[in-house]
């Protein structure tokens, strides 16, 4: 898998997430994605999983896209 990439954002807002990607982290047609605002820059997860270091590196530490589960 390549380690990064560009693409265009369309003049809707909208990028496209390549599809060796998708597969990779299982995103599928309609899931949500987490958008998080970072000191690097803006990090897109899939909240399917949880990772913990992700908090630490946010701007904002009241934000999370990530709801316990009961």
């Amino acid at each position: 898998m390549r380690v990064g990439f560009h693409r265009k954002v369309d003049n809707l807002g909208r990028v496209t997430i390549p599809k060796e990607y998708r597969e990779f982290y299982h995103l599928n047609e309609q899931d949500t994605v987490c958008l998080i605002d970072t000191k690097e820059g803006l990090l897109i997860t899939n909240p399917k999983f949880k990772v913990v270091e992700i908090m630490e590196t946010t701007s904002n530490k009241n934000d999370t896209c990530y709801e316990e589960k009961n």
